[in-house]
């Protein structure tokens, strides 16, 4: 009878150890995706924290221009250069299909006020420069515009999630409108219209 008890200990035990294994890595598991959720959620509440809100002063930036379109015989700008005008910076892509609704509405925009001495400014987020431009000549685009280079623009100062995305900044330099998604003419417009007229 003992020699009975002992294989039935010896047969049950490894079982109870696979059991407890198991239940060791189950818990593991909801550990590490408990985790990713927390550090996901982190990241959408630090990225709506820190990304330029209306009324916040604009992030400087230094970038370079397609050579067709530049800004006044420049190849490079820096929105610290345009101080005292209004500028409509717009992030977009080739890929982005959203963006092509908007081209339209951006190019008028230019078309309306560049005497005035608004600029609009393209800046292309993770694309290839060929498409980029394909894109801007397919689309009539004549506003300057230019590549984000290692997208230190769009996600280290302006924390751009999807594209399009639009601001508009001031004269004074800080952030008058955002437009997530397709901005329309009427919409920039009527933000454009109160810049100007403010002495």
């Amino acid at each position: 009878m003992a020699s009975n008890h002992m294989n039935v200990e010896e047969t049950v035990s490894p079982i109870v150890e696979k059991s407890r294994g198991g239940l060791r890595w189950f818990w593991l598991i909801w550990l590490a995706v408990g985790l990713m959720i927390g550090l996901i959620a982190w990241g959408l509440v630090n990225n709506t924290e820190i990304k330029p809100q209306v009324g916040s002063p604009a992030p400087d930036f230094e970038m370079p221009l397609f050579a067709d379109y530049q800004l006044e015989g420049r190849d490079q700008i820096a929105l610290a250069d345009l101080r005292g005008r209004v500028v409509v910076i717009n992030f977009w892509a080739s890929w982005c299909v959203t963006c092509i609704y908007e081209t339209d509405d951006l190019e008028g925009i230019w078309q309306a006020y560049r005497d005035r001495g608004v600029v609009v400014l393209g800046i292309a987020y993770l694309d290839e420069e060929r498409k980029s431009l394909e894109f801007i000549e397919t689309y009539g685009l004549t506003y300057p515009s230019g590549p984000d280079l290692r997208s230190k623009i769009t996600s280290d100062k302006y924390f751009v999630s999807q594209v399009p995305e639009t601001f508009v900044i001031g004269p004074d330099g800080t952030v008058a409108a955002v437009i997530i998604g397709e901005a329309s003419r009427a919409q920039l417009a009527s933000v454009i219209e109160p810049l100007l007229a403010s002495p």
